[in-house]
């Protein structure tokens, strides 16, 4: 009942500042971390409309744990936590100043789970993650285009032609960067699905 309340609330821009204010993100994280689904679902869902507008990202981002939590959600078995944390992440992952801890979080993601699910929500939220994190003038590390090889050739032949779109923009990102990433994204069999 709680759970499904603070989901409400956070769907209210008239109430957003004070869940933001109010120790709210910390609740919703320990929420979305129930055992039990329901009340895991409405915490996560209640993260991710935190998410939504950009003034609420960066407080987000610094909630300590908030991040890892997210990351840790996005390998649930239930595909609805799995798609409000990844729809949250990606969102997140708008605010530049946090790039380097989610380069660092993002071989946690059961990518070929994820890719593999056919929903066009949880591929697009991937595809859009590997993009926003590839960002332009950013430092890539080799890392970087080791994890996102394989996941974007998975995305570059999704059904979806959203995903098919955003997976093409993070390779052409990716690959812009350095030789290295070329390679990596080579060996990882990009180039054949954007032929």
């Amino acid at each position: 009942l709680a759970a499904a309340a603070l989901l409400a609330l956070s769907a209210k821009e008239s109430t957003r500042a004070a869940l933001m204010s109010g120790g709210g993100p910390f609740r919703l994280l320990e929420l979305a971390a129930a055992s039990d689904a329901a009340v895991a679902r409405c915490g996560v869902a209640a993260l991710r409309n935190l998410s939504e507008p950009e003034e609420t990202r960066a407080q987000l981002l610094a909630e300590p744990g908030l991040l890892q939590g997210l990351f840790n959600l996005a390998c649930a078995d239930d595909p609805d936590v799995q798609r409000d944390s990844l729809i949250a992440l990606m969102l997140l992952a708008t605010v530049t100043s946090h790039r380097a801890a989610f380069v660092q979080l993002l071989p946690a993601l059961p990518f070929a789970q994820l890719c593999g699910t056919c929903l066009v929500e949880i591929e697009h939220a991937c595809a859009r993650l590997l993009f926003l994190v590839a960002r332009a003038g950013a430092d890539v590390s080799t890392t970087l285009h080791e994890v996102a090889g394989q996941p974007l050739r998975e995305l570059l032949c999704s059904e979806h032609a959203v995903v098919r779109t955003t997976a093409a923009q993070a390779a052409g990102r990716l690959a812009r960067h350095h030789e290295a990433g070329r390679v990596a994204l080579l060996d990882a069999g990009v180039l054949h699905p954007l032929l």
